[in-house]
């Protein structure tokens, strides 16, 4: 009837693009937060940082449990639009430097290609969607959310039980990509090892786990509180045959054994020319 007012269905698009759009930011905290409790070298991809990987998993547990509440519907629109959009970028950036993941879903491996073209898609549902009516009243709906922040902040806090003593102060950690190669390729790639102990650490061995890795690091003495560039040397003809996404370490140990320095490496292999 002419003059009556719009009633939105509990069902509208808006609801079901914030529903899909709650249940991917769940989802890939989820397998995040699985990533940072079984992995001690796991940090963030930007900050470089356990920290930063663990206030990324909260905060997309947070805005994936307020988008399925339906409270604030207009803000939590804006708030998911500003948050896919950041994500997009990142992912355009990896896709571009060649990366072999945007460890968007932690151990579940995607080109960034790939989480580029789901993030644009959502990115334009939410944009395109006007934002649905509130399904939980404002109270309701903020003691979800932090009932969801309080969790996922527990469960992070309890990878420290489940890993190994060793592990867990573990000082010298690296995370490093050489992105796209051909077979039998060559490349190094310079890192910064810190020290951040109160100790000097002498790092008597080093084991990769995969024969293509080495590490150069000379002296292997580092002062307490110093840091010092060594280089990640790759040499895919060692794996001549291999194509696809490869992942190794290089582990550094003690003379008494002790596990002391952790670098990790991933590089997509391309079929040579």
């Amino acid at each position: 009837m002419n003059g009556a007012p719009e009633v939105r269905h509990a069902w509208s698009g808006g609801r079901v693009t914030a529903l899909i759009a709650g249940t991917v930011l769940l989802v890939a905290a989820g397998l995040k937060c699985y990533e940072l409790w079984r992995d001690p070298t796991v940090v963030d991809p930007v900050l470089g940082t356990r920290l930063g990987a663990a206030g990324i998993i909260v905060a997309e547990i947070a805005l994936g449990t307020w988008l399925w509440c339906g409270s604030w519907p207009v803000f939590a629109r804006w708030v998911a639009v500003a948050c896919f959009s950041a994500f997009a970028l990142f992912s355009i950036w990896a896709s571009w430097h060649g990366k072999v993941t945007c460890a968007c879903f932690g151990p579940v491996r995607v080109v960034p290609w790939l989480t580029a073209i789901l993030d644009v898609v959502l990115l334009g549902l939410l944009i395109w969607f006007s934002a649905p009516r509130p399904v939980l009243s404002m109270k309701v709906g903020a003691n979800v959310v932090s009932a969801s922040v309080v969790l996922a902040v527990g469960l992070i806090a309890t990878q420290r039980l489940h890993v190994k003593p060793s592990e867990q102060s573990l000082p010298l950690q690296v995370t490093t990509d050489f992105g796209a190669r051909r077979q039998g390729e060559r490349a190094e790639i310079a890192v910064e090892i810190h020290n951040s102990t109160k100790e000097e650490i002498t790092i008597a061995d080093v084991r990769p786990s995969c024969p293509c890795l080495a590490l150069e690091l000379q002296p292997r003495t580092l002062a307490a509180g110093t840091h010092r560039t060594a280089k990640v040397n790759l040499d895919l003809s060692r794996e001549p045959n291999f194509v696809g996404d490869l992942e190794g370490t290089l582990e550094g140990r003690t003379a008494d054994g002790s596990l002391v320095l952790k670098v990790r490496a991933a590089v997509k292999v391309l079929p040579g020319p």
